[in-house]
C-alpha cells in the first residue's frame, strides 16, 4: 500500500492520494498501528477539506475518532465523532445512523471513566 501511495503522489491527483491515505489508515487501525493510522487519516483529512469533499471529510474525522476511541482518548472521540456526525447530517448521509452508535458508545466510556475517577476519589480520601 504505502508503493501505490508513493505512486499516487508522483503520478495521481490528491483525490488518488487522500483516497490511499484513507485506505492505509484503516489498514493501520484494523493492525493496531493507531499512530500511523492516525498520520494517514489527518493527511488524508487535509486533501478532501481543501477538495471540498465533505462525505470523505467526514469519513476521515471518523475515522479519527475511531483511533482516539481505540486508545482511550473518549473525549477526544466524541468530538471527532459529533463533527464526523454533523458533516454527514449536512449532506444526509445515511452513514450519520451509523454515527450515532458510535457517539453512544463513547459516551458510555466517559460515564464508565468519570465513574472509576469518583471511586477513585473517594477511596483515596477514606484512605487519609
Amino acid at each position: 500500500m504505502e508503493r501505490a501511495l508513493a505512486i499516487c503522489e508522483e503520478l495521481g491527483t490528491n483525490s488518488d492520494v487522500g483516497v490511499n491515505l484513507y485506505s492505509l489508515g484503516y489498514l493501520a487501525h484494523s493492525r493496531k498501528n493507531y499512530t500511523d493510522a492516525q498520520k494517514y487519516f489527518e493527511r488524508a483529512l487535509v486533501i478532501f477539506e481543501e477538495l471540498g469533499r465533505k462525505y470523505d471529510v467526514a469519513a476521515n474525522l471518523q475515522g479519527l475518532g475511531d483511533v482516539a476511541f481505540a486508545v482511550k482518548q473518549f473525549a477526544k472521540a466524541q468530538k471527532l465523532y459529533q463533527r464526523s456526525l454533523s458533516v454527514f447530517e449536512q449532506i444526509d448521509s445515511s452513514r450519520a445512523r451509523n454515527l450515532g452508535d458510535d457517539l453512544v458508545k463513547v459516551k458510555r466510556q466517559l460515564a464508565k471513566l468519570q465513574k472509576r475517577r469518583k471511586n477513585g476519589q473517594k477511596t483515596k480520601s477514606k484512605s487519609k
